[in-house]
């Protein structure tokens, strides 16, 4: 209202509201209509349709006696600077379209485009059986197999991101797969004749003879390696690394970070199964999988999902910024995720350390120290300990069982906690907390025996029979 005159309303925002939506819905009924292009060219219309519906509303006020609109309304604003930011958006994505060398644009990015896929085969190449082969791709899956004959053949599957399929085409033909001789084996690795390659995915399948030994390097893509008898080397930046049926040593460095360009989308998970000699795995991931290991397993690093290690013949270790764990041979399993680590049948020493974990040991039956900081621990044996155990929580609760006719040295003390002795186990006094709540027992239980040491902070302790 302006000196009791009613003030008129501008057009300019449902003016252009309808023809936002006038163009997204010719975008989903009308094929190979590109939104982003239309609105990367035309947006300065948006400044002259403001400008037209400003000289519209002005005049029609001024037939119809009422106050013109206000010249610059806060919606009319939102609106431009929405519409602004939509160009801005397009404006990038033609830009990476037409020059992705000088942007850092991922290869998976769908609105850059449509995905068109080609595939090519290359021409067998005969080598050495027990060379050492790389293959190499900073944008696509790696896929080795062993084979029976001395040859190296290689499948490529490329697929590029492009608004027409010849464009795509003239792409990923200036992308090419070689297989080139360097010093002690071969290297397999795509080429690229221009910086036009960054919008061009390159996925390897290849077949190499399965004496030979094998190193896989991908930034961004996942790796898989079976079948060679050779060892194996794989580093991978973004994606999951799965090694099978190899009868050297296998190592990973894996790190869980996004590939150039693109948000970080893939699963960092590593499956090892059946190898005939040692596993070393570092750097970050997701879960870990290893299984039915002739020799031993080591993972050092940070890693957010379950870990799970079963059948390791000359033990596992685990290093981490909260956990150090070795078991010197491993029959059954260790496993950790949701806060629990479990070992199972573990025939040999086992020392753990860690900061926040619920521990479990079943079957363990060498030389045993565990250092917990946060956490309860339970451990059971089926035999009588003939080796020393010492279990240490700061906060939380132990359970030890051992069996009935076991001999042992037992030191147990719970600081703010009770101590519970099954009945069974002769020598060993009743208890009760002293004035402080602390509780303490020493005994000695049947013929010398091991020292068992059970030590909490901030819980209680039980000692029972096992079954």
């Amino acid at each position: 209202m302006s000196n009791g005159i009613r003030r008129r309303r501008s057009i300019f925002s449902g003016l252009l509201l309808v023809v936002i939506g006038a163009l997204f819905l010719w975008h989903n009924f009308q094929g190979g209509f590109e939104i982003w292009r239309v609105i990367e060219r035309w947006w300065p219309v948006v400044l002259i349709l403001w400008g037209l519906a400003k000289l519209y509303d002005y005049w029609a006020a001024k037939q119809s006696g009422e106050a013109p609109p206000r010249t610059m309304a806060g919606g009319e604003v939102m609106l431009v600077l929405f519409v602004f930011f939509l160009a801005g958006t397009a404006g990038t994505v033609e830009y990476c379209h037409r020059h992705p060398d000088r942007c850092f644009v991922g290869i998976d990015h769908d609105i850059f485009g449509n995905k068109y896929s080609y595939t090519e085969e290359i021409p067998a190449k005969a080598v050495k059986a027990t060379s050492e082969i790389r293959v190499n791709t900073d944008r696509g899956d790696i896929n080795v197999v062993g084979g029976d004959a001395a040859e190296i053949q290689v499948s490529v599957k490329k697929t590029a991101n492009a608004w027409e399929e010849n464009e795509a085409k003239t792409r990923a033909e200036t992308v090419k797969v070689v297989v080139v001789e360097v010093e002690g084996g071969y290297e397999i690795r795509p080429e690229a004749d221009s910086n036009n390659q960054r919008g061009v995915r390159v996925d390897l399948e290849v077949k190499v003879p399965k004496q030979a030994s094998v190193k896989a390097k991908a930034e961004c893509g996942d790796v898989k390696v079976s079948g060679v008898r050779g060892s194996v080397k794989v580093e991978d930046l973004d994606g999951s690394v799965e090694v099978s049926d190899v009868s050297s040593d296998v190592t990973i460095e894996k790190r869980d970070d996004a590939c150039a360009g693109n948000m970080k989308m893939r699963r960092d998970d590593m499956t090892i199964r059946n190898v005939g000699g040692n596993i070393a795995i570092s750097g970050r991931g997701d879960r870990i999988e290893i299984a039915d290991v002739a020799g031993q397993a080591v993972i050092n690093g940070e890693y957010g999902g379950p870990i799970s290690v079963s059948n390791v013949a000359k033990g596992a270790r685990f290093l981490s910024k909260r956990t150090d764990l070795t078991i010197s041979q491993l029959n059954g399993r260790f496993e950790t995720g949701s806060g629990r680590l479990e070992i199972t049948d573990a025939p040999g020493n086992v020392q753990l350390e860690t900061s926040s974990f619920d521990i479990v040991l079943e079957k363990v039956n060498g030389r045993v120290r565990v250092k917990n900081r946060n956490g309860n621990i339970e451990m059971r044996t089926t035999q009588a300990p003939k080796e020393d155990i010492e279990l240490i929580t700061e906060r939380g609760s132990i359970d030890l069982s051992v069996p009935e006719k076991s001999s042992f040295e037992l030191t147990a003390e719970a600081r703010r906690g009770d101590i519970e002795v099954d009945g069974e186990f002769t020598g060993i006094p009743k208890t009760e907390p002293d004035r402080s709540g602390d509780s303490r027992v020493v005994a000695k239980v049947g013929q010398r025996g091991p020292q068992i040491v059970v030590r909490t902070s901030y819980g209680s302790i039980q000692l029972r029979k096992s079954d």
